[in-house]
């Protein structure tokens, strides 16, 4: 999503809505652990253009489905993903912190883009009705209730003392 500087002064109006389907290379995301693939990918928004300052304020939503593995079971999993931002564009340089001033005279949305989708992959996501394996080839899992009542070897000496502690009062 590019918008070239002659483009924005010929538009009518200084307002311009948008709404596209974007394609992403997968490579650009082979370096995230959590994201396994990401398909429809849809970025809609407006954009506002200042021509007597040169500011461009554009406001968008990235929306689209990623795949991510599950935490229980790993098996690959859809997850809907929808973010939005705001960000003002300068031709020239920027007068706050909140500005990205322009060198040349296109403003290309893709980096920002790209920035939304890996601030929304999760860190967890568990498909419903996923269970915990409880043995697998070679394993099995075991519970034990290690409380007081059990072995007291467990308890390891520099802190048996406090054991006691407690009981005085």
């Amino acid at each position: 999503m590019k918008w070239s500087y002659t483009w924005l002064q010929q538009h009518a109006q200084p307002s311009f809505p948008f709404d596209e389907r974007v394609m992403i290379d997968p490579k650009r995301f082979a370096s995230i652990p959590n994201l396994l693939g990401i398909h429809d990918i849809r970025v809609h928004g407006e954009g506002v253009f200042q021509s007597s300052s040169g500011h461009l304020r554009i406001a968008f939503v990235v929306e689209g489905i990623m795949i991510v593995p599950c935490a229980r079971t790993l098996e690959p999993l859809d997850y809907h993903f929808s973010t939005d931002w705001e960000q003002t564009f300068v031709f020239g340089a920027p007068t706050s912190e909140d500005e990205i001033g322009l060198s040349g005279n296109v403003v290309d949305l893709e980096p920002l883009i790209l920035e939304q989708i890996i601030t929304a992959v999760p860190l967890r996501v568990v498909k419903p009705g996923a269970a915990i394996p409880s043995e697998g080839r070679g394993w099995s899992f075991q519970e034990e209730d290690l409380n007081e009542s059990s072995d007291p070897s467990l308890v390891d000496p520099r802190l048996a003392k406090l054991k006691d502690f407690f009981k005085e009062k």
